[in-house]
Protein backbone atom coordinates (compact mmCIF):
# COMPACT_ATOMS: atom_id res chain seq x y z
CA UNK A 1 0.00 0.00 0.00
CA UNK A 2 2.88 2.34 0.83
CA UNK A 3 4.52 1.58 -2.55
CA UNK A 4 1.34 2.53 -4.48
CA UNK A 5 1.10 5.78 -2.49
CA UNK A 6 4.70 6.54 -3.37
CA UNK A 7 3.96 5.99 -7.06
CA UNK A 8 0.97 8.27 -6.87
CA UNK A 9 3.09 11.02 -5.31
CA UNK A 10 5.73 10.59 -7.99
CA UNK A 11 3.15 10.83 -10.76
CA UNK A 12 1.60 13.87 -9.11
CA UNK A 13 4.97 15.54 -8.85
CA UNK A 14 5.63 14.73 -12.47
CA UNK A 15 2.33 16.30 -13.54
CA UNK A 16 3.01 19.45 -11.53
CA UNK A 17 6.48 19.77 -12.88
CA UNK A 18 5.22 19.14 -16.40
CA UNK A 19 2.56 21.88 -16.03
CA UNK A 20 4.94 24.44 -14.62
CA UNK A 21 7.89 23.67 -16.84
CA UNK A 22 6.45 22.24 -20.01
CA UNK A 23 9.02 24.00 -22.13
CA UNK A 24 11.87 22.31 -20.36
CA UNK A 25 12.16 19.12 -22.41
CA UNK A 26 15.41 18.07 -20.81
CA UNK A 27 13.94 18.16 -17.32
CA UNK A 28 11.01 15.94 -18.43
CA UNK A 29 13.34 13.39 -19.90
CA UNK A 30 15.32 13.31 -16.65
CA UNK A 31 12.12 12.95 -14.65
CA UNK A 32 10.90 10.08 -16.84
CA UNK A 33 14.24 8.35 -16.48
CA UNK A 34 14.08 8.81 -12.74
CA UNK A 35 10.51 7.51 -12.72
CA UNK A 36 11.55 4.39 -14.65
CA UNK A 37 14.47 3.81 -12.29
CA UNK A 38 12.18 4.16 -9.28
CA UNK A 39 9.68 1.78 -10.85
CA UNK A 40 12.38 -0.80 -11.50
CA UNK A 41 13.60 -0.44 -7.97
CA UNK A 42 10.07 -0.86 -6.66
CA UNK A 43 9.59 -4.01 -8.77
CA UNK A 44 12.81 -5.39 -7.40
CA UNK A 45 11.69 -4.66 -3.84
CA UNK A 46 8.29 -6.32 -4.45
CA UNK A 47 10.07 -9.37 -5.88
CA UNK A 48 12.28 -9.58 -2.79
CA UNK A 49 9.25 -9.18 -0.55
CA UNK A 50 7.51 -12.00 -2.43
CA UNK A 51 10.57 -14.19 -2.04
CA UNK A 52 10.73 -13.36 1.65
CA UNK A 53 7.06 -14.33 2.04
CA UNK A 54 7.71 -17.65 0.29
CA UNK A 55 10.75 -18.25 2.48
CA UNK A 56 8.76 -17.37 5.58
CA UNK A 57 6.01 -19.76 4.52
CA UNK A 58 8.51 -22.56 3.86
CA UNK A 59 10.26 -21.88 7.16
CA UNK A 60 6.93 -21.99 8.99
CA UNK A 61 6.09 -25.29 7.32
CA UNK A 62 9.46 -26.75 8.28
CA UNK A 63 9.09 -25.39 11.79
CA UNK A 64 5.67 -27.01 12.09
CA UNK A 65 7.10 -30.30 10.79
CA UNK A 66 9.99 -30.15 13.25
CA UNK A 67 7.58 -29.30 16.05
CA UNK A 68 5.48 -32.34 15.12
CA UNK A 69 8.56 -34.60 15.08
CA UNK A 70 9.65 -33.13 18.40
CA UNK A 71 6.23 -33.91 19.87
CA UNK A 72 6.42 -37.47 18.51
CA UNK A 73 9.86 -37.92 20.03
CA UNK A 74 8.68 -36.43 23.31
CA UNK A 75 5.68 -38.80 23.38
CA UNK A 76 7.94 -41.77 22.59
CA UNK A 77 10.34 -40.72 25.33
CA UNK A 78 7.47 -40.38 27.78
CA UNK A 79 6.18 -43.87 26.85
CA UNK A 80 9.64 -45.38 27.26
CA UNK A 81 10.06 -43.68 30.61
CA UNK A 82 6.74 -45.14 31.78
CA UNK A 83 7.78 -48.62 30.63
CA UNK A 84 11.15 -48.24 32.30
CA UNK A 85 9.49 -47.15 35.53
CA UNK A 86 7.03 -50.07 35.43
CA UNK A 87 9.85 -52.55 34.76
CA UNK A 88 11.97 -50.99 37.49
CA UNK A 89 9.09 -51.24 39.98
CA UNK A 90 8.54 -54.91 39.10
CA UNK A 91 12.23 -55.64 39.53
CA UNK A 92 12.21 -53.92 42.91
CA UNK A 93 9.15 -55.94 43.98
CA UNK A 94 10.77 -59.22 42.88
CA UNK A 95 14.01 -58.29 44.61
CA UNK A 96 12.15 -57.53 47.84
CA UNK A 97 10.25 -60.82 47.56
CA UNK A 98 13.42 -62.83 46.95
CA UNK A 99 15.15 -61.04 49.81
CA UNK A 100 12.32 -61.99 52.16
CA UNK A 101 12.42 -65.63 50.98
CA UNK A 102 16.19 -65.68 51.41
CA UNK A 103 15.91 -64.37 54.95
CA UNK A 104 13.28 -67.01 55.78
CA UNK A 105 15.45 -69.81 54.31
CA UNK A 106 18.48 -68.46 56.15
CA UNK A 107 16.61 -68.59 59.46
CA UNK A 108 15.46 -72.16 58.73
CA UNK A 109 19.02 -73.12 57.80
CA UNK A 110 20.39 -71.63 61.00
CA UNK A 111 17.72 -73.45 63.04
CA UNK A 112 18.61 -76.71 61.26
CA UNK A 113 22.29 -76.17 61.93
CA UNK A 114 21.48 -75.67 65.60
CA UNK A 115 19.52 -78.93 65.68
CA UNK A 116 22.31 -80.82 63.91
CA UNK A 117 24.83 -79.32 66.29
CA UNK A 118 22.77 -80.55 69.22
CA UNK A 119 22.48 -83.99 67.64
CA UNK A 120 26.24 -84.16 67.21
CA UNK A 121 26.70 -83.39 70.89
CA UNK A 122 26.30 -86.92 72.14
CA UNK A 123 25.88 -87.58 75.89
CA UNK A 124 28.79 -88.86 77.92
CA UNK A 125 29.82 -92.43 76.99
CA UNK A 126 27.93 -92.19 73.68
CA UNK A 127 29.86 -91.86 70.40
CA UNK A 128 28.63 -90.05 67.27
CA UNK A 129 28.23 -91.35 63.74
CA UNK A 130 26.47 -89.39 60.99
CA UNK A 131 23.37 -87.96 62.71
CA UNK A 132 23.13 -90.53 65.51
CA UNK A 133 24.73 -91.38 68.84
CA UNK A 134 25.64 -94.93 69.92
CA UNK A 135 26.51 -96.74 73.12
CA UNK A 136 27.67 -100.28 73.78
CA UNK A 137 26.20 -101.55 77.05
CA UNK A 138 28.67 -104.00 78.51
CA UNK A 139 26.21 -105.84 80.69
CA UNK A 140 24.37 -109.06 79.94
CA UNK A 141 20.68 -108.71 79.14
CA UNK A 142 18.18 -110.62 77.08
CA UNK A 143 16.85 -108.97 73.91
CA UNK A 144 13.73 -107.56 75.62
CA UNK A 145 15.69 -106.09 78.53
CA UNK A 146 18.15 -104.55 76.09
CA UNK A 147 15.34 -102.95 74.09
CA UNK A 148 13.75 -101.64 77.28
CA UNK A 149 17.02 -100.06 78.47
CA UNK A 150 17.47 -98.32 75.12
CA UNK A 151 13.91 -96.98 75.17
CA UNK A 152 14.31 -95.61 78.70
CA UNK A 153 17.29 -93.66 77.40
CA UNK A 154 15.35 -92.28 74.43
CA UNK A 155 17.10 -94.68 72.07
CA UNK A 156 16.59 -98.06 70.37
CA UNK A 157 18.59 -101.18 69.66
CA UNK A 158 20.75 -100.29 66.67
CA UNK A 159 19.04 -100.64 63.27
CA UNK A 160 21.54 -100.71 60.42
CA UNK A 161 20.77 -98.57 57.39
CA UNK A 162 23.79 -99.63 55.31
CA UNK A 163 27.00 -101.63 55.48
CA UNK A 164 29.07 -98.55 56.36
CA UNK A 165 27.11 -98.30 59.60
CA UNK A 166 27.68 -102.01 60.29
CA UNK A 167 31.46 -101.57 59.81
CA UNK A 168 31.60 -98.45 61.97
CA UNK A 169 29.58 -99.92 64.86
CA UNK A 170 31.66 -103.11 64.83
CA UNK A 171 34.92 -101.13 64.95
CA UNK A 172 33.69 -99.08 67.92
CA UNK A 173 32.47 -102.22 69.71
CA UNK A 174 35.87 -103.88 69.29
CA UNK A 175 37.72 -100.79 70.45
CA UNK A 176 35.47 -100.25 73.47
CA UNK A 177 35.32 -103.75 74.94
CA UNK A 178 37.27 -106.96 75.41
CA UNK A 179 35.71 -109.94 73.66
CA UNK A 180 36.63 -113.60 73.97
CA UNK A 181 37.66 -115.51 70.87
CA UNK A 182 34.41 -117.45 70.39
CA UNK A 183 32.93 -117.33 66.90
CA UNK A 184 29.50 -116.77 68.42
CA UNK A 185 30.26 -113.91 70.78
CA UNK A 186 28.37 -110.75 69.89
CA UNK A 187 25.79 -108.13 70.89
CA UNK A 188 22.08 -107.59 70.38
CA UNK A 189 20.78 -105.37 67.58
CA UNK A 190 17.22 -104.32 66.83
CA UNK A 191 15.82 -106.94 64.43
CA UNK A 192 13.63 -110.00 65.02
CA UNK A 193 11.19 -112.34 63.27
CA UNK A 194 8.75 -112.60 66.18
CA UNK A 195 5.84 -111.52 63.98
CA UNK A 196 6.52 -113.99 61.15
CA UNK A 197 9.08 -116.77 61.22
CA UNK A 198 11.94 -116.15 58.81
CA UNK A 199 10.94 -112.53 58.08
CA UNK A 200 13.26 -110.28 60.08
CA UNK A 201 12.18 -106.68 60.63
CA UNK A 202 13.70 -103.79 62.52
CA UNK A 203 11.70 -103.54 65.71
CA UNK A 204 11.23 -99.76 65.80
CA UNK A 205 10.78 -98.83 62.14
CA UNK A 206 9.01 -102.15 61.30
CA UNK A 207 10.91 -102.18 58.00
CA UNK A 208 11.99 -105.55 56.65
CA UNK A 209 15.75 -106.19 56.78
CA UNK A 210 17.05 -106.05 53.21
CA UNK A 211 20.78 -105.92 53.86
CA UNK A 212 22.57 -109.18 53.12
CA UNK A 213 24.98 -109.54 56.03
CA UNK A 214 23.98 -112.87 57.53
CA UNK A 215 26.63 -115.40 58.44
CA UNK A 216 26.55 -118.13 55.77
CA UNK A 217 23.77 -120.56 56.65
CA UNK A 218 21.98 -118.04 58.85
CA UNK A 219 19.28 -117.60 59.87
CA UNK A 220 19.29 -121.40 60.19
CA UNK A 221 15.93 -121.95 61.90
CA UNK A 222 17.45 -124.73 63.99
CA UNK A 223 15.09 -123.66 66.71
CA UNK A 224 11.82 -121.82 66.32
CA UNK A 225 12.93 -119.78 69.34
CA UNK A 226 15.88 -118.16 67.48
CA UNK A 227 13.94 -115.00 66.76
CA UNK A 228 16.37 -112.17 67.59
CA UNK A 229 19.40 -110.85 65.72
CA UNK A 230 22.90 -110.50 67.09
CA UNK A 231 26.05 -109.05 65.50
CA UNK A 232 28.99 -111.46 65.73
CA UNK A 233 32.17 -109.65 66.77
CA UNK A 234 34.66 -112.26 65.58
CA UNK A 235 32.89 -112.93 62.29
CA UNK A 236 33.42 -109.50 60.65
CA UNK A 237 30.12 -108.24 62.08
CA UNK A 238 28.03 -110.92 60.37
CA UNK A 239 24.57 -111.58 61.77
CA UNK A 240 23.15 -114.60 63.53
CA UNK A 241 19.70 -115.46 64.81
CA UNK A 242 19.66 -116.43 68.48
CA UNK A 243 17.13 -117.13 71.22
CA UNK A 244 15.79 -113.80 72.50
CA UNK A 245 16.30 -114.83 76.14
CA UNK A 246 20.06 -115.26 75.73
CA UNK A 247 22.12 -112.85 77.83
CA UNK A 248 24.29 -110.59 75.67
CA UNK A 249 25.77 -107.12 75.57
CA UNK A 250 23.81 -104.74 73.35
CA UNK A 251 24.21 -101.61 71.19
CA UNK A 252 21.78 -98.66 71.33
CA UNK A 253 21.44 -95.69 68.99
CA UNK A 254 19.55 -92.39 69.09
Amino acid sequence: MEIKLMLAIVFLCTAVISATAGSNRSLEVNLQSLLQSVGNHIDNIESQISNLKDFDKDTGSRLAMNTNETNILRDAQSTNMKRYQETSNKCIEKTDSLTQKYEILLKKYEALETKISKLNQCPTSWFPYMNSCYILKKEAADWYQAQEWCQKNEAKLVEYSDMDEVTFVLSKAKADHYWDTSNWVGFWVGANDLQKEGVFKWSTSRIRVHLENWLPGQPDKISSEEDCMQTLVNQQGKWNDAPCDRKLNFMCEK
